[in-house]
């Protein structure tokens, strides 16, 4: 849970480019990773949003960065019983 505020998202990757963690910090915190996905609510509105072949291109893209375990269709339990509240990076499954 989080308190009403601006809010901002910093995804990490391993030096092959996987996701490592998504992080959620305030909007005036910066954290270590590139801050994802940019800017989708001004003023209490939504931006424009890409067209479908972008958001298309863009879910490819994001998929094949996920590590092996994650993209399985039955994944592993040590891939989905993760404690959310566990702070640092993550390297694969475990």
């Amino acid at each position: 849970m989080t308190l009403p505020s601006r809010k901002q998202v910093f995804g990490s990757r391993d030096g092959g480019g996987r996701i490592l963690e998504d992080r959620l910090a305030l909007a005036h915190e910066m954290l270590d990773g590139a801050p994802l996905p940019g800017t989708v609510m001004r003023d209490g509105q939504r931006c424009v949003l890409p067209s479908i072949d972008e958001i298309r291109a863009h879910a490819v893209r994001e998929v094949v960065s996920l590590p092996a375990c994650l993209r399985m269709l039955k994944p592993s339990p040590s891939a989905t019983d993760r404690d959310v509240q566990q702070v640092g990076p993550r390297s694969g499954c475990a």
